[in-house]
């Protein structure tokens, strides 16, 4: 049986089969005009008397512009410039293109998380019709991966004349490897403030069919509750930010019980890979022995344990190893791991 595809793959197997490309999206009316139905609804907090440009003009040049592999605000400007009669099909633009100013200053006053999750609500709904009508459902992961992982923006940091300078730009991001792109956001000032705000962002979403995964930092009891409360599944890192639970699973998925795993369908397998540096051989095990846990039951859902142990053999004959250790929800099936 083949390996069942992602969303974007099924959608990019459908734009090649009907000849459908990057220019046939752009001039797609009615997901645009959805878009700017959106960008219409965001809240407007400057005075009337000092507005010259329609707030969802701004908000749909702008997501225009950076579509377009724009910048700067100056870049946004000559964009809606050189694209001003094709923007008037969908724009009113009363008083013609905003300066670069213009763009600079209102959106800093939007609520662009809205927007945000708005438009992406969209995008999604706009691929499941696609591959809807091609018809290609049945090739699907019953089960979608989505990553929560913390980024700090290269370049955002910046140094102060004597005094504190810029700290670098902290992002919380939900990546879904389902639909290939990032379906929730949202800026923190600082990396411990990560777990608060991936907790606040989970308890929005709708996590049903969804395997959430999450580096040790988030592995705690409230983001599991958020994750659950979501209805989705959960597979967490563990390591030192949780010592004791950590040690335990350590001890439990020692060699004996290893070789146990090896024989037990669905429990475990194996994989070997060139990588940068030398061939990996990683072993993956899942086992729902869980019970013996004393505070299983603080943990909502808690249905397996796994470890993934990789050993990295490098060219000059050099061997690393190393041991991963995670809690999940879902059932003991390796291929999901």
């Amino acid at each position: 049986m083949s390996k069942k595809s992602t969303k974007l793959q099924a959608l990019n197997e459908t734009f090649q089969e009907n000849g459908i490309s990057a220019e046939t999206i752009e001039w797609n009316d009615e997901l645009i005009r959805n878009i700017k139905k959106t960008a219409d609804a965001v809240p407007d907090y400057r005075h009337p008397s000092y507005t010259r440009h329609l707030l969802g003009d701004i908000i749909m040049i702008t997501l225009f512009a950076m579509l377009g592999n724009a910048n700067e605000w100056g870049e946004i400007e000559s964009f809606a410039k050189k694209k001003e009669t094709w923007l008037r099909k969908y724009l009113e633009l009363p008083c013609g293109v905003p300066t670069d100013d213009t763009f600079r200053l209102v959106i800093g006053t939007i609520d662009t998380q809205h927007f945000f999750r708005v438009v992406v609500q969209i995008l999604i709904q706009t691929v499941d019709e696609i591959i809807h009508l091609s018809g290609k459902e049945e090739n699907l992961h019953t089960r979608g991966i989505t990553a929560v992982d913390g980024k700090e923006s290269r370049g955002s940091k910046r140094k102060g004349n004597g005094e504190e300078g810029a700290k670098a730009l902290q992002t919380l991001n939900v990546y879904s490897s389902d639909y290939g792109m990032c379906i929730a956001q949202k800026f923190i000032k600082e990396k411990t403030n990560e777990i608060p705000a991936a907790q606040e962002l989970l308890e929005l979403m709708n996590l049903s069919g969804m395997i959430v995964t999450a580096d040790a930092m988030n592995c705690q009891k409230e983001t599991v509750t958020a994750i659950t409360k979501g209805k989705g599944e959960y597979v967490l890192a563990l390591k030192g930010n949780q010592p004791l639970f950590y040690e335990e699973v350590k001890e439990f998925i020692d060699e004996e019980k290893q070789k146990e795993l090896r024989k037990e369908k669905n429990c475990w397998k194996k994989t070997v890979e060139k990588e940068h540096g030398g061939i990996a051989t990683r072993e993956y095990f899942i086992t729902e022995e869980v019970e013996w846990y004393s505070e299983k039951k603080l943990w909502k859902n808690l249905r397996s344990f796994g470890m993934v142990h990789k050993t990295l053999k490098k060219a000059d004959g050099s061997q690393e190893e190393e041991s991963r250790y995670y809690i999940s929800s879902i059932e003991a099936d390796v291929e999901d791991v």
